[in-house]
């Protein structure tokens, strides 16, 4: 009985790890940034961010649950351009690529740790090449 509540602890352990996730916050297309050289490659491509993002890492732009009856887009992500926030994922039609450095997702918890509470749907981070 002992060697079998081993055993059962090592799988449940294995496949717990397994399945853990890296706290990258991707989606869509893979890793939680859109690194410069990415950006390059992409940026004739699209004709601002959100489209961008859109296509190349969509689960960026889902809900995360409901958070209000009231304010049901209170679970999109935030968007914060060279740390000044600017609102919800719309925001991002605003912003050429060709002038982005950098784009990040930061899952809820990493943008609580970053920018305080109030991010259930967590950040979408843009850096400029002029910021």
């Amino acid at each position: 009985m002992r060697r079998t509540t081993v055993w059962t602890v090592v799988l449940l352990l294995a496949g717990g790890l397994a399945c853990a996730s890296t706290g990258s916050g991707g989606g869509g297309g893979g890793s939680g940034a859109i690194t410069s050289q990415e950006l390059r490659d992409l940026q004739t491509q699209y004709d601002n961010m959100f489209e961008l993002i859109r296509s190349e890492r969509s689960m960026w732009l889902q809900t995360r649950g409901s958070v209000s009856f009231q304010d049901p887009s209170a679970a999109l992500p935030a968007v914060f351009v060279d740390g000044v926030e600017q609102g919800q994922p719309s925001a991002l039609r605003r912003i050429n690529p060709s002038d982005v450095e950098e784009a990040e997702f930061m899952s809820a918890s990493d943008a609580t740790t970053r920018y305080g509470t109030g991010y259930p749907g967590g950040i979408i981070r843009v850096s400029t090449r002029g910021g």
